[in-house]
């Protein structure tokens, strides 16, 4: 005889109102099929730490035979990072380590499929010792937890503000392109203006 499980929970998550809803065949219990769907609407978050934004989301995570995917839209309403960078050589050596090692992953986790969307509605402000400047995103988000893809394009404003070696550098162009279905590989387009006394330097 089959078994269904039902969710439906509505509530705030971080002053935003949010809903879950779902059904599952748990007729096998170590097999479950079908889907739940969160629906979130102006929810603030502060991740990763001193990323503060406010966000709307459609998710769902569908649980079927060939397994499982998580798909869905966020769009970031608006946001600001101003908390200050220290790069130092410790920081540096640990970007060559992996955080995560995939063999920690459970099995779900490491062959769940993604699907997902990320857009900004308005800019995220970026303003600390490094720079001034404002970037919009369009992202697709895809492969698997255990090895994502990125595709899509991060964007600067023109006449933001790069600060390196003390010297100003004005923005003309910052493109942080993706488009490896099977990896993050940024591809980074730059140019930008600084004065050197009177002359006028132009870096790319």
């Amino acid at each position: 005889k089959s078994r269904t499980a039902i969710i439906s929970m509505a509530g705030t998550v971080n002053g935003g109102a949010a809903e879950i809803k779902g059904e599952f065949d748990i007729t096998t219990i170590g097999d479950p099929r079908g889907n739940v769907r969160l629906s979130a609407r102006n929810v603030a978050l502060d991740y990763p730490e001193g990323l503060q934004t406010e966000s709307n989301a459609d998710l769902s995570l569908m649980l079927a035979a060939a397994g499982a995917t998580l798909a869905g839209r966020v769009d970031v309403l608006g946001g600001s990072y101003r908390e200050p960078l220290i790069v130092s050589s410790r920081v540096l050596s640990g970007l060559t380590q992996s955080i995560d090692s995939p063999a920690a992953m459970s099995s779900f986790l490491s062959q769940l499929r993604l699907d997902l969307s990320l857009a900004s509605v308005e800019d995220v402000r970026i303003d600390n010792n490094y720079g001034r400047l404002d970037l919009s995103a369009g992202l697709q988000i895809v492969g698997t937890l255990e090895r994502p893809g990125v595709i899509g394009r991060i964007e600067a404003s023109p006449d933001g503000e790069i600060y390196l070696a003390g010297n100003t550098y004005r923005i003309e162009r910052l493109i942080v392109d993706f488009s490896n279905p099977r990896a993050i590989a940024p591809d980074l387009s730059f140019l930008a203006e600084t004065r050197v006394g009177s002359t006028p330097i132009e870096v790319e």
